[in-house]
């Protein structure tokens, strides 16, 4: 039996018997707050210092709240597997000291011997790895987090440094090449050797090169030694998942299984990025997309990977020049096919394939798990199999974002056959369920969408724990003692519009465009696919019998009611982004000129000169500048979190430099909160896009985020971020009829 204690709460109740939930052991109370919600959780702590002080003092508890504050999840410990190297070169040392350049270009690695553990540390020619320091590091690199306590106190040490972007560790690499096939996924760059602009002069060789961070800001033990691979195929695309050790390959120009067979549009190889050789997992070792399209001889592709899921966006279209000179477009003629199409990568087996809209512009998709997906498209939902159909309105064609499910009917399950034909022949394939649309602005009637594309690739889902008596599934980040949420961070769209401007019969036509990005939360197209998968679940347990069946699962919202409160609607930051790893989590990186930072002293009376940059060769990268990193923070906690440290603002009309005042947008902006090297404010008030031409009217958006300025200086003209480092490059470029000489130089500021 707990015995009770008296507690004086006030003149009325002299005495009130303490309640028995108190007089637990403390590893029940954990348990308590364990089964309730963070913000439930907090309101009980609160309720007396016994609960406080349980709370403050359980490992666990404080953990998890650092976990759900900063959008990440636990990953459990792995047991350790020894890659394959039987087919690798050994490492030898070599003579030549670290860091110094290298001019021979070969795929052979190459090795130094580190002077402080007296490991080796591979690269290739074609790669600078920065020189060691003089003094060793502080803590061993492989020395991991395992316990609650220190995984806490690694996870709010970095997010704490990500506050103001103030980075403990700067190294730089340097990469021949130019920004042609690359990927950056858990700490892992990519790069292809992509040295021409001709559509058919495909790269053939692979680097993988991993990045300096804080733990191991030297790569004393990196996940995977740099390396290169030369391919016995032309490569057109490529994604990689170093969670499960896979690289998907898209082969270029791929010939025909057999003569039975057409050629497919695109042929997906599974490797190992270990190895090179077919993942262990794949059943097969290829996957081919449906066949190609001889009137549509140019492909543009995205591909994603999310679990067990693999996802390919092909589509198929005619060169604008082509159209241009033969004046395609006006004649009765498909220009233009997009198709999606999903497999479960480990079986094999097709899981759904999806053929978009006729439109002018390219839909772009992102996985929302692995079985839900968005896609910007028109609300035209009902695609073409045909050519082009007259008479559709304007409201068929306006712009959306839908989410759909590839979940299929537990009781009508159907094994498509594959290999896949065209679309029109295929009546075994599932197709995916529309589960929401969401409308953009309404448009003028004059203009038109050029391009709608979405970033980022999802994070990757925490690894399952192995299980005892099986074989450890192969992974690159088998000790990563957390990783980002893949339910929540933010979303960007880039919106581009565009008119037709008549100047008159002896005068070329102009073309107006405006390039916007739309900020959007993750979690609320996830929250969406849920709920419609939910109702997806209860049409199929009903059978049709309420007569809509799976219609009944789509819900459609105009921009009122999830744009201006739930979203951000701004003019593009970046005029050109040549690398396009610019959003983590919550993050959103940007890299902008001095005279266009608060850095930058101004004479508000001197009058903003024109922002539009020059029009030049789109393939030749803008010359780097002395520039300055810009952070934009949606996480709705680190918002919160500055808004209750700071005093309210002050009234003003507008803070902003004039060389940063932008063509459309009028957003109110708060003084910032400024540091040694920093600056950092909120902004809660809306963003105006004033109707000009553009809208039918104006366009308010007010979802809150915090900007943060960290001041730089060196010359850059791209950035790239992921979890752990932001990496501004500066591209050194000169090109001799192709892009053999040009090099990047990459600075990773680890946090």
């Amino acid at each position: 039996m707990i015995a009770t204690t008296e507690t004086p709460v006030g003149p009325r109740h002299p005495s009130s018997p303490q309640p028995p939930l108190l007089g637990l052991p403390q590893e029940i109370l954990e348990q308590v707050f364990l089964a309730l919600a963070l913000p439930d959780a907090l309101r009980f702590m609160r309720t007396c210092s016994l609960l406080r002080d349980v709370y403050k003092a359980s490992a666990q508890l404080q953990y998890l709240a650092v976990l759900q504050t900063s959008a990440y999840v636990d990953c459990v410990a792995q047991s350790s597997t020894p890659l394959d190297h039987h087919d690798q070169e050994p490492l030898s040392p070599t003579s030549s000291p670290p860091g110094t350049p290298i001019t021979r270009r070969s795929n052979k690695p190459l090795a130094w011997r580190s002077p402080h553990t007296g490991k080796l540390r591979a690269t290739v020619s074609s790669v600078t790895l920065p020189p060691w320091p003089n003094e060793p590091p502080q803590s061993q690199p492989f020395s991991y987090a395992t316990s609650a306590a220190e995984k806490a106190s690694k996870l709010r040490d970095r997010e704490k440094r990500w506050e103001t972007v103030d980075f403990r560790e700067q190294r730089l690499l340097k990469v021949r090449g130019r920004e042609g096939v690359y990927e950056l996924q858990e700490g892992i760059f990519l790069l292809c050797n992509d040295v021409s602009d001709e559509e058919e002069d495909k790269p053939s060789s692979i680097r993988l090169i991993p990045l300096p961070s804080t733990d191991d800001p030297n790569l004393e033990d990196p996940p995977i030694q740099t390396k290169a691979n030369e391919l016995d195929m032309s490569i057109s695309d490529l994604t990689m998942d170093p969670s499960q050790d896979l690289i998907v390959i898209s082969e270029y120009n791929p010939a025909p299984l057999d003569a039975m067979h057409p050629a497919p549009t695109h042929r997906y190889h599974l490797l190992s990025m270990s190895t090179f050789k077919p993942h262990p997992l794949a059943t097969f070792p290829t996957l081919d997309f449906p066949p190609r399209t001889d009137t549509l001889p140019r492909t543009r592709q995205l591909l994603q990977v999310m679990g067990d899921t693999l996802a390919v966006l092909v589509a198929k279209y005619i060169p604008f020049w082509i159209l241009n000179a033969f004046n395609i477009g006006n004649i009765w003629q498909r220009t233009h096919e997009e198709e999606l199409v999903f497999w479960n990568w480990k079986t094999g087996r097709v899981l759904s394939r999806f053929p978009l809209t006729e439109k002018r512009w390219f839909s772009s998709f992102a996985l929302l798990s692995p079985t839900t997906f968005m896609v910007t498209n028109t609300s035209l939902t009902v695609p073409y199999a045909g050519p082009p159909t007259p008479g559709i309105s304007a409201r068929d064609r306006r712009p959306t974002i839908q989410v759909y499910s590839i979940a299929t009917d537990p009781l009508h399950m159907v094994i498509p056959s594959q290999p896949l034909q065209n679309e029109v022949m295929d009546d075994t394939t599932p197709r995916p369920v529309l589960l929401a649309v969401l409308e953009m602005p309404k448009l003028d009637s004059d203009v038109q969408v050029a391009g709608f594309d979405v970033r980022p690739d999802p994070p990757f889902p925490a690894r399952p724990k192995d299980k005892p008596g099986q074989e450890p599934a192969p992974t690159l980040t088998r000790h990563k003692p957390f990783t980002q949420d893949p339910s929540k961070g933010i979303m960007v769209l880039e919106f581009v519009l565009t008119e037709r401007v008549v100047l008159g019969e002896d005068a070329n036509d102009r073309i107006e465009t405006w390039p916007f990005e739309l900020f959007l939360p993750r979690e609320t197209l996830v929250k969406l696919g849920e709920e419609g998968e939910e109702r997806l679940r209860d049409a199929w347990s009903a059978g049709g019998r309420d007569g809509l069946g799976v219609r009944g699962a789509q819900r459609d919202l105009e921009w009122e009611e999830w744009g201006e409160k739930g979203a951000r609607l701004v003019d593009k930051i970046m005029p050109k982004r040549s690398w396009v790893c610019s959003c983590s989590g919550y993050r959103y990186i940007s890299i902008l000129p001095h005279d266009k930072s608060p850095f930058f002293e101004y004479d508000l009376d001197e009058e903003a000169p024109d922002d539009d940059p020059p029009q030049r060769d789109p393939n030749i990268p803008y010359d780097p500048q002395p520039s300055h990193i810009m952070l934009l923070d949606f996480s709705p906690y680190n918002v919160q979190k500055e808004l209750s440290q700071t005093v309210p603002y002050p009234e003003s009309d507008d803070v902003e430099p004039p060389r940063r005042r932008q063509w459309a947008g009028e957003t109110f902006v708060p003084p910032f909160t400024q540091g040694e090297g920093w600056k950092s404010r909120v902004v809660t008030k809306p963003t105006v896009l004033r109707k000009k031409n553009v809208w039918e009217g104006d366009v308010v958006s007010g979802l809150p985020y915090r900007e943060v300025w960290r001041e730089y200086g060196g010359l850059a003209n791209g950035v790239m971020i992921d979890d752990q480092r932001v990496i501004v490059i500066k591209t050194k470029a000169q090109r001799n009829g192709d892009w053999s000489s040009i090099g990047q130089e990459m600075t990773v500021l680890c946090l």
